[in-house]
């Protein structure tokens, strides 16, 4: 906009040099509102004999000769033209020529080309959308989409440009320039590097007046996660600092620490604690200390609606049991602690043995400790069992009070290692002959009197006892047994009195009376294949 304008200025003035040969032409800058001054050429010719015209388009839109005037337009000395409260359309091409005088008839023509420069003086610039805080800096989250525009009421149209200012110094950015009179320019996904200084520059190139307005734009986010909070025992060793963190937001967040409706420190004005970037830390003493309460940390930031909470709870040590310990001469055993529940986390010390002998064990040569928040390892080297055999005591301590766990350990020499060896086989052996036994007493496969070869396995078998006169009744009936069945056949120590044993399967009805009337007596036997006779 700014080469055609010049253009047409040069255009003009060379136009009224062709119409007015040997005239002379220059060009006066006026500021809209202000007064200015047009000097005729020969400045010793009095106001009643020259003629000022304003050319227009093809006729003059003003002629003023002496004594005319009016409100804006006046008679100065020397035949000179005051315009006073300038306006726009006072712009243009000014002509001083002489009057009909015959004495003046070698004054040549005057021209003159006034130009009227406005501002800059009313600037405007807006980012948006945006959000303001009570101090009027503006703010917004990350990957937003920002419009930036740049409007003033310059004349004719100036230069125009906008630059970024990063905090840290650097020289600014140009993002943007042109002659216009409103200049705008969109960002996208703004990210953390735009926060900075933005600045709209307006320069108007024919008064040469500058101005430039700034604005301040903070880059917003917020934490990913939520709040975390844990308790620790102070250097003091008698209080508790409870640590409130909420990381990864800017701009940092506002804490408070509260027990139930006590509020017990708030870090926007730092009411008992101490606060940086992402966390937030009270301390309290004894009194405030009650075991088992739940105390509540609420992080608050600009960009969330709602608070987030974290919450915990003190609590005195608790230790988990441990079976006793074993180990062999000259050899490493580790004694384990373990704390659960604890909070704040314990401090650990490791005792010797009860009563009045008791110590406390560092670590040396001898004895290595190992230990994080939440228990000690205690390695005894070599073992022996004097003096390492006995009672140790693990000793869990924090400000809410003191828990201890004894642990036993006992000390084996390599010469019992037989000895051990020797009792684990005959226990083994023992085992294993008992249960065989049992088996073969309870399992009705196995028939400890006579053969097992040729045995049926029928619905049930019969078990006869008789006394040795009616052997020979026996005998017919076991030569009517089938080939399955099975007789034995015993001597007494005298020769007197026999025993026998069949077995044969059941018959399908059979009662006492059945059989021989010699037989003492018939017992059935289920599911036996061989029936032993005593």
């Amino acid at each position: 906009m700014l080469a055609p304008l010049l253009a047409g200025g040069v255009l003009v003035a060379l136009a009224l040099l062709l119409c007015h040969p040997g005239t002379e032409a220059h060009n006066v800058v006026g500021e809209v509102g202000g007064n200015v001054t047009l000097q005729c050429g020969n400045v010793s010719l009095g106001a009643n004999e020259v003629e000022w015209l304003k050319s227009g388009n093809d006729h003059p839109v003003l002629s003023l000769k002496w004594p005319d005037w009016n409100v804006r337009f006046t008679w100065g000395n020397q035949s000179s033209l005051q315009i006073k409260e300038l306006q726009l359309q006072d712009e243009g091409n000014y002509t001083c020529s002489l009057t009909e005088d015959e004495t003046n008839s070698g004054f040549p023509d005057h021209h003159i080309q006034l130009l009227l420069a406005r501002g800059p003086s009313k600037t405007s610039l807006s980012i948006s959308p945006n959000r303001t805080l009570p101090n009027g800096t503006l703010y917004t989250p990350t990957n937003s989409i920002l419009y930036f525009s740049c409007a003033t009421d310059a004349y004719p149209v100036p230069s125009m440009e906008w630059s970024y200012y990063s905090p840290i110094g650097t020289p600014p950015e140009t993002f943007s320039r042109e002659n216009e009179t409103v200049l705008n320019f969109t960002l996208f996904h703004i990210g953390p590097t735009f926060q900075g200084n933005y600045s709209c520059a307006v320069k108007n190139w024919l008064n040469l007046r500058k101005q430039e307005l700034a604005v301040e734009l903070l880059i917003y986010w917020q934490p990913k996660s939520p709040p975390s909070c844990w308790a620790e025992t102070s250097q003091a060793g008698s209080m508790v600092d409870l640590f409130c963190v909420w990381a990864g937001g800017y701009p940092q967040p506002i804490f408070q620490w509260s027990q139930e409706e006590t509020v017990l420190g708030h870090s926007e004005s730092d009411i008992a604690g101490i606060g940086t970037a992402d966390q937030f830390v009270v301390t309290l003493n004894k009194t405030q200390l009650q075991t088992g309460k739940q105390y509540e940390c609420r992080g608050s930031h600009i960009l969330q609606k709602e608070a987030q909470t974290c919450t915990m709870r003190i609590t005195l040590p608790t230790l988990e049991p441990q079976p006793m310990k074993t180990c062999f001469s000259e050899e490493n055993v580790t004694l384990v602690c373990l704390s659960t529940a604890t909070n704040p986390p314990a401090n650990f010390t490791w005792l010797k043995n009860l009563g009045l002998d008791q110590f406390q064990i560092q670590p040396s040569e001898k004895y290595q400790i190992t230990q994080n928040a939440t228990s000690s390892l205690l390695t005894i080297l070599n073992c022996s069992s004097d003096p390492d055999e006995g009672y140790y005591v693990c000793r869990a301590e924090n400000p809410l009070g003191v828990r201890e766990l004894d642990v036993w350990l006992a000390v084996y020499s390599p010469r019992n290692i037989v000895g051990i060896v020797i009792a684990l086989v005959i226990l083994f052996l023992f085992t294993v002959g008992s249960i065989t036994v049992f088996i073969l007493y309870c399992n009705p496969e196995f028939c400890l009197k006579g053969k097992s070869r040729g045995l049926s396995h029928g619905a049930g078998d019969v078990m006869v006892l008789m006394d040795s006169d009616v052997e020979d009744d026996v005998v017919d009936e076991v030569k009517k047994a089938s080939p399955d069945d099975t007789r034995d056949t015993v001597q007494a120590a005298n020769g007197n009195i026999r025993h026998a044993v069949i077995c044969h399967h059941v018959p399908e009805k059979i009662s006492e009376t059945d059989g021989h009337s010699g037989l003492s007596g018939t017992i059935l036997v289920p599911s036996l294949n061989m029936i032993p006779i005593l």
